[in-house]
């Protein structure tokens, strides 16, 4: 089988390829208009992700996550492939909480940054075009890696872990979801095997089991033989600290606070009704 995948040199398009030794990758050439659609699937991986609540990199956002996703989409829709896999991001629930229900497909937050909003521009226009091939909208939370190859927010906490200084941490922050890599590449592989049976639409995919901030340290320690040494710290202060207006509106801290204490769990039973069985997975286990 042949597949053509974007975003080669990428965190999950490169980890997708090591998974799959037995499927043949074509990788898609951004600066070549020349590229082949003869496969049997498309896999849009490539994207902006970094700085982004950036305002300043609206367009560049926009550039590298609607106008490429459109281009390939297009050309995917007049060629011979039959199904098309665009990875997503959760993000774009910022601003929504998980207190009283996981977060479901249909639901938007309202706090989008630049990146989730030229991500949902890009889930527009790919719903908006009606054909009678397959459509996979994946919106993941954050992907983790094997050991020391993470990104992202995972990077983050890994680089703040070497520093071996003591982090200052709330016992009762909130539940993440995460999303181990092996758990999209499942999905990616029901998809492709079943898409006679699965129908076009969106898919929030993230492990069984979430975690609070300390157990991801942890964990994140442990995977790559690091110790990683906390400070208990009452959560009043932090939410004191957050309080000021001039404080909390800096997008760093906004996050930050968002990572502490905003619980955003999303809902599986959508994409697990059609794959039949629950997510295998769970990062670093």
């Amino acid at each position: 089988m042949k597949m053509l995948i974007s975003g080669s040199s990428g965190f999950v398009a490169s980890q997708l390829i090591k998974l799959n030794p037995k499927i043949l990758f074509q990788k898609f050439n951004r600066t070549s208009l020349n590229n082949d659609f003869d496969v049997f699937g498309v896999i849009h991986c490539a994207g902006l992700a970094h700085h982004s609540h950036n305002k300043n990199l609206y367009f560049e956002y926009f550039k590298s996550n609607y106008d490429l996703t459109k281009v390939i989409f297009d050309n995917f829709v007049n060629s011979s492939s039959k199904i098309f896999i665009f990875l997503s991001t959760s993000t774009v629930y910022e601003g929504l909480s998980s207190k009283n229900k996981k977060i479901t497909e249909n639901m938007i937050g309202d706090k989008l940054s630049v990146y989730a909003k030229s991500k949902l521009s890009a889930e527009k226009y790919l719903m908006s075009k009606k054909n009678d091939k397959r459509v996979y909208i994946i919106r993941t939370s954050i992907i983790t890696g094997i050991k020391s190859n993470q990104k992202g927010n995972m990077s983050l906490l890994l680089n703040l872990i070497k520093k071996n200084i003591f982090i200052p941490i709330v016992s009762n922050s909130s539940l993440k979801n995460l999303t181990d890599i092996r758990n999209l590449d499942y999905v990616i592989k029901n998809f492709v095997k079943n898409y006679n049976n699965i129908p076009s639409g969106i898919y929030n995919i993230c492990d069984t089991k979430a975690l609070n901030l300390k157990s991801i340290f942890l964990k994140l320690s442990k995977a790559n033989n690091l110790n990683v040494n906390f400070i208990p710290f009452p959560s009043f202060i932090y939410k004191g600290f957050f309080y000021f207006p001039f404080i909390s509106k800096i997008p760093f801290i906004s996050k930050i606070k968002n990572l502490l204490f905003n619980e955003c769990l999303m809902d599986t039973s959508k994409v697990q009704k059609f794959i039949k069985k629950k997510l295998p997975y769970n990062s670093f286990e």
